[in-house]
């Protein structure tokens, strides 16, 4: 799948790993695939390192998180486009133990990601920061423990 965005009055195609570096890096370093292709960067000697941060997904269950997020996600950690740092919060209405959803996510990134690549201690690495939050999002319990657990890691 490929995103046409236009950006200071140039065409650019992004895939959809691209977007998502987008969104989590929030256009602080360079993508691989446009790194060299964009002008602004003329003249940078210095990469910029992203700050750690914490990516809470709802639905996280769900066809979009196993087929393309969390491979993705891996698939930036390994290339290391991520901050060593990022954590992933994912929550459902299912009740799943953290190593549960670890293992779904594995499964997934074998299925959907790249086999081939596939290092098992870059997904020991990855994998201990994946956590698991289950609840009914239409109750206020659900984002108490969604408060808590950030609180958590954030220490």
């Amino acid at each position: 799948m490929t995103i046409q965005i236009r950006v200071f009055s140039v065409d650019c195609s992004f895939s959809f790993l691209d977007v998502a570096h987008l969104l989590l890096i929030g256009f602080r370093q360079p993508m691989p695939s446009i790194q060299d292709d964009n002008p602004l960067r003329a003249g940078m000697r210095l990469e910029r390192t992203a700050d750690p941060c914490v990516l809470v997904i709802f639905g996280a269950s769900g066809d979009l998180t196993r087929r393309k997020l969390i491979p993705a996600l891996f698939r930036l950690s390994q290339q290391r486009q991520i901050p060593a740092e990022f954590t992933v919060v994912g929550t459902a209405r299912q009740t799943l133990s953290n190593e549960e959803f670890r293992s779904n996510m594995r499964e997934a990134v074998l299925e959907f990601g790249d086999e081939e690549e596939f290092d098992e201690a870059a997904w020991q690495s990855f994998a201990v920061a994946l956590f698991y939050l289950g609840g009914d999002f239409s109750s206020d319990d659900v984002y108490e423990a969604l408060k808590r657990r950030l609180a958590g890691i954030e220490k």
